[in-house]
């Protein structure tokens, strides 16, 4: 089975998404950080609305500083079946994991776990 969600970020949308959890991590507002850096506030903000409607950031992420982003999850929808051996499913960052089928849940929460890291 293969699970796809919308298509993959463009490199413009990851530069972006780049910013907004470099922004979190300094600690800075979204204004000092997108003026120590030459960008304008505004398309920070603008990128941000963006991103959160695709599902790649939560409305928690990217705030004024301080709160941790938390993990945001989107509706997948089943493509076609893949094989009957194998599952993949597609990230919205162009992440792409694949596993047989009948792999130890644990094991794959696991994999899962380590590329969100």
């Amino acid at each position: 089975m293969t699970l796809s969600l919308e298509a993959p970020l463009t490199d413009t949308q990851r530069d972006w998404l780049a910013h907004l959890r470099a922004c979190e991590a300094s600690g800075e507002t979204m204004r000092d950080y997108a003026e120590s850096r030459g960008l304008a506030v505004q398309s920070l903000y603008s990128w941000k609305q963006q991103l959160r409607k695709r599902g790649v950031l939560s409305p928690a992420a990217t705030g004024s500083g301080g709160s941790s982003p938390t993990l945001s999850f989107q509706r997948l929808a089943v493509v076609s079946p893949a094989s009957d051996t194998h599952c993949r499913i597609e990230l919205p960052n162009g992440v792409v994991v694949n596993w047989p089928v009948g792999v130890d849940s644990r094991a794959l929460g696991a994999i899962v776990s380590e590329l969100l890291g």
